[in-house]
């Protein structure tokens, strides 16, 4: 009987060490937080949209006392002109006197004066365009013949 009753504790330490072991050395869901990069303010979400005519820069944004960061920007091209001219725009998005990104838009499809087919460009940046506090930000439109109708949003964050 002696050998009954060490067969038994012997199981059942090994299952208590073996539940200790499991509970100390599984892992956990890891979750994270936005604490200290999102801004505390009362709306940290910045969305502007208008239109650039041609061969002009648009202020779009006026500076912030904190670093703005553009997640996401969409840009249509879209015009008439008189002429059978294809419309080639590049199109860039400026900062600090600087450009943060250029894209360059087309378009062919030209029937008596209008251009009929809008291109669009949508874009999200998985880690953003920083924009430095104290900076503008303009969209500039390269191009002659067409306009640009955009859209920009992100985030303040914290220097």
């Amino acid at each position: 009987m002696l050998g009954s009753s060490h067969s038994t504790l012997t199981v059942a330490l090994a299952i208590g060490f073996g539940g200790a072991m499991v509970a100390a050395f599984s892992s956990n869901p890891a979750i994270g937080y936005p604490t200290t990069t999102v801004a505390t303010g009362n709306n940290p979400v910045v969305a502007v949209g208008g239109v650039v005519g041609t061969s002009s820069t648009s202020t779009i944004l006026e500076t912030f006392d904190e670093r703005l960061i553009i997640t996401d920007v969409v840009l249509t091209f879209y015009g008439s002109y008189s002429s059978t001219q294809p419309c080639l725009n590049p199109v860039s998005v400026d900062s600090g006197g600087g450009e943060l990104a250029r894209y360059h838009l087309s378009s062919d499809t030209y029937h008596n004066g209008d251009y009929l087919q809008p291109i669009q460009v949508s874009h999200t940046y998985s880690s953003g365009l920083p924009v430095e506090p104290g900076d503008t930000v303009g969209v500039t439109n390269h191009g002659s013949y067409c306009d640009v109708a955009y859209s920009i949003s992100g985030y303040l964050a914290q220097p």
